[in-house]
């Protein structure tokens, strides 16, 4: 039996195109050598019937829950619910959330790109917060594996 000519076997072969908003992946923070506090973090992003759903694993936390994404003007966003944060100040500059007991936020969004998801880790002294206590970067930036 002779071998079909490249062309025919091509012409059969269906192309596979990922679409550009395809944000399932793994996730992972991308050290330098020249840091001296290394950053373990790795972030799973998994499509389901019901939306995406992420395992975020660090040193100190194991998490797994949904996660939703957004597109807004100003680009596109992943909220990932059921993670609090290690630490939550608020707006010092409102009296008025002063006498208020703060509520740590239960979920972090961050912003998404294709090839990355970037958190910004805490605040500042006016609105004073860190999300992943155990990563001491203001921004974590995790890139798709």
């Amino acid at each position: 039996m002779a071998d079909k000519p490249k062309e025919q076997i091509m012409k059969g072969t269906p192309l596979i195109i990922q679409p550009k908003d395809d944000y399932a992946g793994t996730y992972k923070i991308v050290n330098d050598s020249t840091e001296t506090y290394n950053c373990n973090l790795s972030l799973n992003i998994t499509k389901s019937t019901d939306g995406y759903i992420y395992r975020l694993i660090t040193d100190k936390r194991n998490v797994k829950s949904s996660a939703v994404i957004k597109k807004h003007s100003d680009g596109t966003y992943i909220t990932l619910n059921n993670l609090p944060w290690d630490e939550y100040e608020g707006d010092v500059t409102n009296e008025e959330a002063e006498q208020r007991e703060k509520e740590v936020p239960l979920a972090v969004t961050a912003l998404i790109s294709s090839d990355s998801i970037t958190i910004q880790n805490y605040g500042n002294a006016m609105n004073s917060y860190t999300v992943l206590s155990e990563c001491g970067r203001k921004y974590i930036v995790l890139v798709k594996q």
